[in-house]
């Protein structure tokens, strides 16, 4: 795929709006590498708690892109696609953390605007989907032919997060099958995955999930695509109704479980790669590295997924594990 480099002339702060669990984490990934910082949140209080514990510095007044270049989104899901027009028409590249479909359809959807302004649009710069894209991508280039793709995840990054996965699961989705888009109901298709580490086996269930969308662009010539996220009986019980109670501040371990079937040079195959990991801490740190990728030039122009800002996902996926965020491989057993 070729690449048009954006003249980076000028390389201003990165920005990020948005200090929760997600954008606080970035902000100290960020704050590790020697690019001027700006950030912004609506709450005063935790814009100066941030500020506090990052010792950096607070230009961008209001969530318009101020002195920034690039600027990473992590404010709740929705109306990430309307916050980032006028970035977008102003010259800014933007990196979305939402991982809602609507959100993401909204971003792919200034592809136009990105083009003719000269930057770059990232949807989906998350734990899920985000990173569970770069894997997918990095597992499939060993394939002569891609056939399925499946992911599973588990676990919440915050509240606003875990708000997120409670809508998901009484919201329909859509998956491929046969190479047709099919919706289905939330809550339905219960299937037991098995996650790395402590996490273990978990019921997880269809929901108004984005991965499909970004993989189908990745493998366009896939025959079935799908992806579901655990839920607890209660979860389930309780889907139709507002949350009951407050959520916590973290979400705590969670994990993404990914699957690749096709064609291989020695026959068919499955490729399994999975990752335990804090979702806000590998979220902030996907962000993170996207914002330098893009910010150090040499990526394509226009809306995309994360795992196409990159023709070789093995080199974010190296720099996500030098900071961290660790994935394994099932190589099955003897």
């Amino acid at each position: 795929m070729a690449t048009n480099t954006p003249a980076f002339s000028d390389r201003g702060p990165i920005g990020i709006v948005g200090l929760g669990r997600v954008g606080s984490h970035a902000a100290r990934q960020l704050r590790a590498d020697p690019h001027p910082l700006v950030v912004y949140d609506t709450n005063r209080n935790v814009r100066q708690k941030v500020l506090g514990a990052l010792r950096t510095i607070d230009r961008m007044g209001e969530p318009n892109g101020g002195p920034a270049t690039t600027v990473i989104l992590a404010t709740p899901a929705g109306k990430h696609g309307a916050t980032a027009r006028p970035l977008v028409q102003s010259g800014v590249s933007v990196i979305s953390t939402s991982d809602d479909p609507a959100d993401i359809r909204s971003l792919l959807d200034l592809n136009n605007a990105a083009l003719e302004s000269g930057v770059t649009v990232v949807a989906g710069a998350g734990l899920s989907p985000g990173y569970s894209c770069l894997q997918a991508k990095h597992a499939g280039a060993s394939f002569t032919r891609v056939d399925e793709l499946s992911v599973w995840t588990t676990g919440t990054a915050g509240p606003a997060c875990a708000r997120r996965h409670h809508r998901s699961l009484k919201r329909p989705g859509q998956v491929l099958i046969d190479g047709q888009w099919v919706p289905k109901r939330g809550g339905s298709g219960r299937d037991l995955a098995w996650f790395p580490g402590e996490l273990g086996a978990r019921d997880c269930y269809r929901g108004n999930l984005a991965e499909p969308m970004l993989l189908h662009r990745l493998f366009p010539d896939a025959d079935r695509i799908s992806a579901r996220t655990s839920a607890t009986r209660r979860d389930r019980l309780t889907g139709p109704l507002p949350m009951l109670r407050r959520p916590h501040e973290d979400g705590g371990p969670g994990g993404v479980r990914v699957e690749v079937r096709g064609v291989g040079s020695s026959g068919y195959k499955t490729e399994v790669r999975g990752i335990m990991v804090f979702p806000s801490v590998a979220a902030g740190s996907v962000a993170a590295v996207a914002a330098l990728t893009i910010h150090n030039g040499g990526v394509r122009r226009g809306a995309m997924g994360l795992a196409e800002l990159t023709e070789n996902p093995a080199e974010m996926l190296h720099e996500l594990h030098r900071r961290g965020v660790v994935a394994a491989r099932f190589v099955g057993s003897a």
